[in-house]
């Protein structure tokens, strides 16, 4: 199925609907996880920076890049 990719910058709901994303394809649950994950770490690090007033240390800032570099790697590798 193609994926119209031209609609999803535009109108930013339709990443939800099937085939507008990448990650919502048949068989990529696993892949729209990780990318949950590594965002989800990633945010964590910031909001703990933030909002709550301690800058992460160099090891935070180590194991985001971490986690979105892995996260990159299995939602962009080729298939």
């Amino acid at each position: 199925m193609p994926t119209p990719r031209g609609c999803c910058p535009v109108l930013p709901a339709w990443r939800c609907l099937p085939g507008c994303s990448p990650c919502t394809r048949r068989g990529a649950a696993g892949r729209t996880y990780a990318a949950y994950g590594g965002v989800y770490v990633t945010t964590a690090v910031l909001w703990l920076w933030l909002v709550e007033g301690h800058p992460p240390d160099r090891w935070d800032l180590l194991g985001s890049a971490l986690c979105l570099a892995g996260m990159a790697v299995i939602v962009f590798g080729p298939r």
